[in-house]
């Protein structure tokens, strides 16, 4: 009735180079989110006239550290500006802490949007004419869908002292000042 070996064969024709471009995809798009994450806390600051400037963005973590990778950390150019923000008051320190979620998530829920909108509106004609594409457009979306949810929950809801909504005193003795 069916030829399970001519399916395995087409489906595994589609899904490894589409899983491939997806992960050639993702760590780029990793790195922008890190880098516009990070700009959104300096454009902030810059209201409440403290310099700051992006630490590094980790692109080559060791083994033990995955999770590290794409990490960015947007820190004080001075040991000044570092006292600057420890004197703000709570609400002002979550306006700065808060703005790298609010910038990363202006910038992905419009991309978002964007993938969303060309799928409805091209989908059919190219789901039909090249699936391949298709497929690839899909996970794409999706993978903007996953950007959104983790920078929302790992920078508000979840329980760590270090996330963006809990970061309210900076230690300025600790923070590398060199380049």
């Amino acid at each position: 009735m069916f030829n399970l070996n001519l399916i395995s064969k087409k489906f595994f024709k589609l899904i490894i180079p589409l899983l491939l471009l997806t992960f050639i995809i993702a760590l780029p798009i990793l790195f922008f989110s890190s880098y516009i994450h990070e700009i959104g806390h300096i454009e902030e600051a810059k209201n409440f006239g403290i310099n700051m400037k992006i630490r590094n963005i980790n692109f080559m973590p060791d083994i033990k550290n995955l999770g590290e990778w794409g990490h960015a950390a947007a820190v004080p150019l001075s040991n000044e500006d570092c006292e600057k923000y420890n004197s703000l008051t709570i609400e002002n320190k979550k306006e700065i802490n808060l703005a790298g979620v609010r910038m990363e998530l202006l910038i992905f829920g419009l991309l978002f949007s964007i993938s969303l909108g060309f799928l409805i509106y091209y989908g059919k004609r190219i789901s039909s004419q090249n699936p391949f594409l298709f497929s690839l457009w899909v996970a794409i979306t999706l993978l903007f869908i996953v950007i959104i949810i983790f920078s929302f929950s790992g920078n508000i809801l979840e329980n760590n002292p270090q996330n963006d909504a809990r970061v309210l005193w900076l230690n300025c003795t600790a923070i590398f000042w060199g380049e």
